[in-house]
């Protein structure tokens, strides 16, 4: 369980700047003129296309600009100062990219606009860091093999995942974690989401939490040279963002499905020629988003914009798992023994502990029970109780290992998997100045898999359930205080939770056992 709380410029609690592990776009760079002479004063003003958020900077007496904190997406970028053309730019900011524009401005009125189009993609020149990008149409459109968008890192230069091919599904939480970048550890890396920290500490460095594809903007994957503001890494940092709402409604519903029927066999399968086994999984859900309209009598400033995003998913699976074990036969459960062999089929002699007698040179000789039966007075009443609770074997072990291995067959036994993942978000503009967003993420992973034949009956060794518990919450505000002056506070709070129980062993009595009370009370 962590919580967090990051801010660039704290100024009323802090005499120093902290800085946070930005997962945002920031803008920087040169006004100049025709002579490359540097052009104070100017007004630099970007605009996000879906959702109209406003930002603006005023370059300094060298001609510079910052303007931080930008959610990726497209943008429109408009220069203006006085003696100038307007300059304006479409223009495409990534995840954790600190994009340089050095912008050169003509000389004739504000009225005259130089529009600058069909320019190649903007080169982050202004920071140390070094990695790829998974754009937003490479999560929709791309393959996922279970719908994990972490998945599509591998496409990254220098980056190889480790893992299982069929231990990729969002709650694969520890299998899905072992990165290597550019020739790092295996799971070492570092995951952030919206700019907190999204690591589970249990074991490796496991991801916490997997958001739903649909709901993500893009991800950075951060491969070498990061800044020191990025830490508790020793490979790389997955920095992702999530999408925000826009300011047209829009709705998406979603169905993936398997069947046996649509299933291919497997090879061992095939080489027996045996069936292909019963198999289920359902992968559906739905997104929301778009703005909220505020009225007047609540808000007096037509510029306040509210906009959400909800995205809720369900995965249901039934994993084929036949199950062959071991228990005692019913005869042996009362003493009996007298079928036990070897593998050869030669006799099992069961000798009686209480039994010896002394051969002519006084070396003891054990004693066999009779008919390999051991008497009802010497079976301990405890474990006699304890056979009442295993199950029955089903048939026959298989030849040579009479009454020794897999005599419990379950064919159609299968794992099942009930997995939610929701969240919800809200991003608040106010005016030119403000801007803030709440997120609250959550997922809820239950197993349930018997591993000895006993199913939700008390005697269970199996994860019934295995359960992983996700929740992640993240508020942030940007504040422009000055047009050289920006704050930005951001608190965190992230649980991860894994735990693995038999349920159905909860409560039981052990008294019913006949063990004696002294012990109990310890």
């Amino acid at each position: 369980m962590k919580l967090h709380l990051k801010g660039l410029t704290l100024l009323a609690l802090l005499c120093s700047t902290v800085t946070a592990q930005e997962f945002r776009a920031t803008i920087s760079g040169h006004i100049l003129d025709s002579s490359g002479a540097n052009v104070p004063s100017t007004k630099v003003q970007i605009v996000n296309v879906g959702t109209n958020e406003t930002a603006t900077a005023t370059s300094d007496a060298s001609g510079a600009y910052s303007i931080p904190f930008l959610r990726p997406g497209a943008y429109k970028l408009t220069v203006t100062a006085t003696g100038f053309k307007q300059y304006l730019r479409n223009i495409t900011l990534e995840a954790a990219k600190t994009a340089g524009v050095d912008i050169t401005l003509e000389v004739g009125q504000i009225t005259e606009v130089i529009q600058v189009t069909g320019e190649a993609a903007l080169l982050d020149t202004q920071s140390a860091s070094r990695g790829g990008v998974v754009t937003n149409q490479m999560v929709a459109e791309l393959p996922l093999n279970a719908r994990n968008p972490f998945m599509l890192g591998t496409m990254m230069s220098g980056v190889t995942f480790n893992g299982a091919a069929i231990w990729q599904r969002p709650f694969d939480n520890g299998a899905i974690a072992q990165w290597s970048v550019n020739g790092s550890r295996d799971s070492s890396s570092e995951y952030m989401l919206d700019g907190a920290s999204n690591g589970g500490q249990m074991g490796g460095n496991n991801i916490a939490y997997v958001p739903i594809v649909d709901a993500v903007q893009e991800f950075n994957v951060m491969a070498n040279m990061y800044n020191s503001e990025y830490g508790r890494t020793g490979g790389g940092v997955m920095n992702v963002v999530l999408k925000s709402g826009g300011t047209t409604p829009h709705i998406t519903a979603w169905e993936y499905m398997r069947r046996t029927a649509l299933d291919a066999n497997t090879f061992q399968n095939n080489a027996t020629r045996t069936a292909r086994p019963t198999h289920t999984l359902d992968q559906y859900g739905f997104q929301l988003e778009g703005p909220v309209y505020i009225p007047k009598l609540l808000s007096k400033d037509s510029k306040v914009k509210l906009f959400y995003l909800g995205s809720f998913e369900n995965y249901r699976e039934k994993t084929p798992n036949p199950l062959i074990v071991s228990w005692p036969e019913a005869e042996m459960r009362t003493g009996n023994f007298s079928k036990l062999t070897t593998p050869k089929g030669g006799p099992v002699t069961i000798y009686n502990p209480f039994g010896t007698t002394t051969a002519a040179n006084g070396d003891p000789i054990r004693l066999p029970f009779p008919g390999n039966i051991i008497p009802a007075n010497l079976i301990n009443p405890i474990a006699a109780k304890v056979t009442t609770f295993m199950p029955l074997p089903n048939r026959l072990a298989p030849a040579g290992n009479r009454y020794s291995t897999g005599n419990l067959f379950l064919p159609g036994y299968f794992d099942a998997d009930k997995f939610y993942n929701l969240i919800l978000k809200f991003d608040w503009n106010f005016g030119d100045k403000h801007r803030s967003f709440f997120r609250h993420a959550s997922n809820d992973r239950t197993e349930d898999r018997a591993g000895n034949g006993i199913d939700n009956k008390p005697g269970t060794d199996g994860q019934q359930p295995f359960q992983r518990i996700n929740d992640a919450y993240v508020v942030d505000w940007v504040s422009t205080l000055s047009p050289t002056l920006i704050l930005n506070a951001r608190a965190s709070y992230n649980r991860f939770v894994e735990k693995g129980f038999g349920r159905a062993n909860e409560g039981f009595d052990l008294s019913q056992f006949g063990l004696p009370s002294s012990l109990l009370k310890q």
